[in-house]
Protein backbone atom coordinates (compact mmCIF):
# COMPACT_ATOMS: atom_id res chain seq x y z
CA UNK A 1 0.00 0.00 0.00
CA UNK A 2 1.30 3.34 -0.96
CA UNK A 3 2.00 5.69 1.98
CA UNK A 4 0.16 9.20 1.20
CA UNK A 5 3.36 12.13 2.06
CA UNK A 6 2.49 14.14 5.18
CA UNK A 7 2.34 17.47 3.57
CA UNK A 8 -0.62 15.93 1.83
CA UNK A 9 -2.70 14.95 4.91
CA UNK A 10 -1.26 19.13 5.91
CA UNK A 11 -2.90 20.21 2.67
CA UNK A 12 -5.89 18.55 3.24
CA UNK A 13 -6.53 19.41 7.14
CA UNK A 14 -5.81 23.06 6.08
CA UNK A 15 -8.37 22.80 3.29
CA UNK A 16 -10.74 21.01 5.40
CA UNK A 17 -10.42 23.37 7.82
CA UNK A 18 -10.83 26.54 5.58
CA UNK A 19 -14.08 25.19 4.45
CA UNK A 20 -15.71 24.42 7.89
CA UNK A 21 -14.18 28.15 8.79
CA UNK A 22 -16.45 29.80 5.56
CA UNK A 23 -19.50 27.69 6.56
CA UNK A 24 -19.33 28.94 9.54
CA UNK A 25 -19.03 32.52 8.50
CA UNK A 26 -21.21 32.01 5.89
CA UNK A 27 -24.02 30.68 8.84
CA UNK A 28 -22.41 33.67 11.38
CA UNK A 29 -23.18 36.37 9.40
CA UNK A 30 -26.64 34.93 7.19
CA UNK A 31 -29.13 37.59 8.83
CA UNK A 32 -32.10 35.80 10.96
CA UNK A 33 -35.53 36.55 9.40
CA UNK A 34 -37.85 38.68 11.30
CA UNK A 35 -41.53 40.02 10.90
CA UNK A 36 -42.70 43.24 12.18
CA UNK A 37 -43.77 41.13 15.22
CA UNK A 38 -40.75 41.26 16.06
CA UNK A 39 -40.47 44.33 17.22
CA UNK A 40 -41.80 46.51 19.74
CA UNK A 41 -44.23 49.07 19.25
CA UNK A 42 -44.09 52.54 21.40
CA UNK A 43 -45.93 55.61 22.62
CA UNK A 44 -47.13 58.10 19.32
CA UNK A 45 -45.21 61.49 19.72
CA UNK A 46 -45.76 63.84 16.61
CA UNK A 47 -47.24 60.85 14.33
CA UNK A 48 -43.91 58.73 15.33
CA UNK A 49 -43.56 55.70 17.43
CA UNK A 50 -41.42 56.13 20.66
CA UNK A 51 -40.14 52.73 21.80
CA UNK A 52 -38.59 52.45 25.10
CA UNK A 53 -35.83 49.98 25.48
CA UNK A 54 -34.81 50.71 28.92
CA UNK A 55 -32.38 53.08 28.67
CA UNK A 56 -32.09 56.89 29.29
CA UNK A 57 -34.07 58.21 25.81
CA UNK A 58 -36.90 56.91 23.68
CA UNK A 59 -35.51 55.33 20.25
CA UNK A 60 -37.73 55.81 17.37
CA UNK A 61 -39.03 53.20 15.42
CA UNK A 62 -38.04 54.35 11.82
CA UNK A 63 -36.09 56.66 10.32
CA UNK A 64 -36.13 60.24 9.68
CA UNK A 65 -37.76 60.16 6.31
CA UNK A 66 -39.12 57.08 6.49
CA UNK A 67 -42.56 55.52 7.91
CA UNK A 68 -41.81 52.00 8.40
CA UNK A 69 -38.92 50.20 10.46
CA UNK A 70 -37.23 48.88 7.63
CA UNK A 71 -37.58 52.39 5.52
CA UNK A 72 -33.69 54.08 4.89
CA UNK A 73 -35.08 57.29 4.96
CA UNK A 74 -33.38 60.12 3.94
CA UNK A 75 -29.38 61.06 4.03
CA UNK A 76 -27.76 63.94 5.82
CA UNK A 77 -24.76 65.50 5.81
CA UNK A 78 -23.44 67.86 8.95
CA UNK A 79 -22.46 71.65 7.53
CA UNK A 80 -21.60 74.97 9.34
CA UNK A 81 -25.34 76.29 8.81
CA UNK A 82 -26.68 73.39 10.28
CA UNK A 83 -27.83 69.50 8.95
CA UNK A 84 -28.56 69.60 5.29
CA UNK A 85 -30.82 67.11 3.71
CA UNK A 86 -28.01 65.26 1.32
CA UNK A 87 -30.25 65.35 -1.75
CA UNK A 88 -30.21 68.85 -1.80
CA UNK A 89 -26.02 69.26 -1.81
CA UNK A 90 -23.84 69.09 -4.89
CA UNK A 91 -20.49 67.37 -4.86
CA UNK A 92 -18.87 70.41 -4.87
CA UNK A 93 -20.28 71.11 -1.68
CA UNK A 94 -17.81 71.78 1.61
CA UNK A 95 -19.68 70.34 4.53
CA UNK A 96 -18.20 70.63 7.95
CA UNK A 97 -19.65 69.08 10.85
CA UNK A 98 -20.89 71.17 13.75
CA UNK A 99 -23.01 70.05 16.79
CA UNK A 100 -26.21 71.90 15.54
CA UNK A 101 -29.76 69.91 15.33
CA UNK A 102 -31.58 68.75 12.56
CA UNK A 103 -34.25 71.14 11.03
CA UNK A 104 -37.14 68.40 12.02
CA UNK A 105 -39.88 71.02 10.37
CA UNK A 106 -41.06 68.30 7.86
CA UNK A 107 -42.52 64.95 8.70
CA UNK A 108 -44.08 66.00 12.11
CA UNK A 109 -41.71 65.28 14.20
CA UNK A 110 -42.37 66.76 17.09
CA UNK A 111 -42.50 65.76 20.97
CA UNK A 112 -39.35 66.30 21.99
CA UNK A 113 -37.68 64.78 18.86
CA UNK A 114 -33.88 64.83 18.44
CA UNK A 115 -30.80 63.57 17.03
CA UNK A 116 -29.16 61.01 19.85
CA UNK A 117 -26.50 62.69 21.93
CA UNK A 118 -22.84 60.17 21.40
CA UNK A 119 -23.07 59.32 24.53
CA UNK A 120 -26.80 57.72 24.06
CA UNK A 121 -25.47 56.23 21.03
CA UNK A 122 -22.81 55.08 22.78
CA UNK A 123 -25.46 53.56 25.24
CA UNK A 124 -27.24 51.97 22.94
CA UNK A 125 -24.57 50.30 21.52
CA UNK A 126 -23.05 49.40 24.61
CA UNK A 127 -25.97 47.92 26.31
CA UNK A 128 -28.10 46.73 24.02
CA UNK A 129 -28.13 43.07 22.28
CA UNK A 130 -27.62 43.55 18.03
CA UNK A 131 -28.72 40.70 16.29
CA UNK A 132 -27.93 40.78 12.06
CA UNK A 133 -31.53 40.46 10.56
CA UNK A 134 -33.33 40.56 7.35
CA UNK A 135 -37.26 42.69 7.96
CA UNK A 136 -39.31 42.82 5.22
CA UNK A 137 -36.14 41.86 2.62
CA UNK A 138 -33.89 44.24 3.88
CA UNK A 139 -30.71 43.49 6.00
CA UNK A 140 -30.04 45.64 9.43
CA UNK A 141 -30.13 45.04 12.84
CA UNK A 142 -32.29 43.96 15.39
CA UNK A 143 -31.38 45.87 18.45
CA UNK A 144 -33.48 44.77 21.90
CA UNK A 145 -32.78 46.69 24.98
CA UNK A 146 -32.12 45.61 28.32
CA UNK A 147 -36.03 45.61 28.82
CA UNK A 148 -36.79 43.35 26.32
CA UNK A 149 -38.14 45.94 23.92
CA UNK A 150 -36.63 45.72 20.47
CA UNK A 151 -35.75 48.75 17.07
CA UNK A 152 -34.93 47.52 13.55
CA UNK A 153 -31.68 49.86 12.49
CA UNK A 154 -31.39 49.26 8.24
CA UNK A 155 -28.38 48.87 6.82
CA UNK A 156 -29.33 52.04 4.43
CA UNK A 157 -25.34 52.18 3.19
CA UNK A 158 -23.88 55.96 3.09
CA UNK A 159 -23.07 58.37 0.82
CA UNK A 160 -20.08 60.20 -1.04
CA UNK A 161 -19.89 62.80 -3.48
CA UNK A 162 -22.96 62.02 -5.49
CA UNK A 163 -22.84 57.79 -5.23
CA UNK A 164 -24.48 55.56 -2.57
CA UNK A 165 -22.42 52.85 -1.21
CA UNK A 166 -23.16 49.51 0.39
CA UNK A 167 -26.89 49.22 0.77
CA UNK A 168 -28.13 46.82 2.17
CA UNK A 169 -24.45 45.67 4.02
CA UNK A 170 -23.68 48.48 6.20
CA UNK A 171 -25.43 50.99 8.90
CA UNK A 172 -24.36 54.70 9.23
CA UNK A 173 -26.31 56.36 12.01
CA UNK A 174 -25.44 60.31 13.00
CA UNK A 175 -24.86 61.49 16.69
CA UNK A 176 -25.70 65.19 17.33
CA UNK A 177 -23.19 66.37 19.15
CA UNK A 178 -19.78 66.60 17.17
CA UNK A 179 -16.26 66.21 18.39
CA UNK A 180 -14.92 69.28 17.25
CA UNK A 181 -15.69 71.23 14.43
CA UNK A 182 -14.40 69.09 11.76
CA UNK A 183 -15.79 65.66 13.17
CA UNK A 184 -18.97 63.89 14.01
CA UNK A 185 -19.61 60.88 15.56
CA UNK A 186 -21.81 58.02 14.33
CA UNK A 187 -22.98 54.20 15.15
CA UNK A 188 -21.35 52.23 12.27
CA UNK A 189 -22.39 48.27 11.50
CA UNK A 190 -21.97 45.36 9.19
CA UNK A 191 -22.82 42.02 8.98
CA UNK A 192 -19.85 40.96 11.63
CA UNK A 193 -19.86 44.25 13.60
CA UNK A 194 -21.00 47.00 15.14
CA UNK A 195 -18.91 50.09 16.38
CA UNK A 196 -19.41 54.14 17.47
CA UNK A 197 -16.68 55.63 15.22
CA UNK A 198 -16.13 59.60 13.91
CA UNK A 199 -16.17 60.59 10.40
CA UNK A 200 -14.67 63.62 8.54
CA UNK A 201 -15.76 64.65 4.79
CA UNK A 202 -18.55 64.59 2.54
CA UNK A 203 -20.74 62.13 3.77
CA UNK A 204 -24.00 60.98 3.99
CA UNK A 205 -25.58 59.14 7.03
CA UNK A 206 -28.61 58.10 8.18
CA UNK A 207 -30.62 59.99 11.30
CA UNK A 208 -32.35 57.86 13.92
CA UNK A 209 -34.23 59.95 16.54
CA UNK A 210 -34.92 60.12 19.77
CA UNK A 211 -36.64 61.99 22.58
CA UNK A 212 -36.57 62.22 26.42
Amino acid sequence: MKRIPLWTWIIAMLVVTGIVLALYSYSNNRPKSITPADISTGIILGNHQAVDLGLSVKWASCNIGGTNPWDYGNYYVGCPEGWVHAPALRQSDKCLARDIPLDLSAGNWTGGWRLPLNTEEYELYNRCHWQWSNLHGVNGYKVTGPNGNSIFLPAAGYGFGSAMKKIGITGHYWAGRAKNLFTLEFIYFDSNSVLPVYCKGFYKGSARLVTP
